[in-house]
């Protein structure tokens, strides 16, 4: 079952505020702070733990991802943004349309290719 991480988080690299910002980030890392984030959203946390309850709406996907069922989303994984602008260009133009399968998967290909 495809299930994904809901949100991520950085820092930047020259911000005046980096030791508070990486407080934050050890807190949203934390148990506590994953159960604040997940119970708020009704989603999962990254990494499951005993003490999250999970809402009934998100159970399945649960059970799944304690038993090592599910595989990231395929746009996690590719190399940049210009990827999924691609994709998402190309799935337009095919249901609208004003391009064929040949014609998004040779811009597909040039995308992934091409990239920086």
């Amino acid at each position: 079952m495809p299930g994904a991480v809901s949100a991520a988080y950085g820092l930047n690299a020259v911000s005046p505020h980096r030791e508070a910002a990486l407080d934050f980030i050890g807190f949203l890392g934390s148990e506590e702070g994953q159960n604040l984030y997940n119970r708020s959203g009704a989603t999962l946390p990254a990494t499951p733990h005993t003490s999250f309850a999970v809402d009934p709406a998100v159970e399945e996907a649960a059970e799944r991802q304690k038993a090592g069922t599910t595989v990231p989303f395929m746009d996690q994984r590719w190399p940049d943004s210009e990827v999924q602008r691609t994709h998402f260009a190309q799935t337009e133009a095919l249901f609208a349309g004003t391009t064929g399968v040949d014609e998004a998967l040779a811009a597909l290909d040039r995308a992934y290719r091409d990239r920086d």
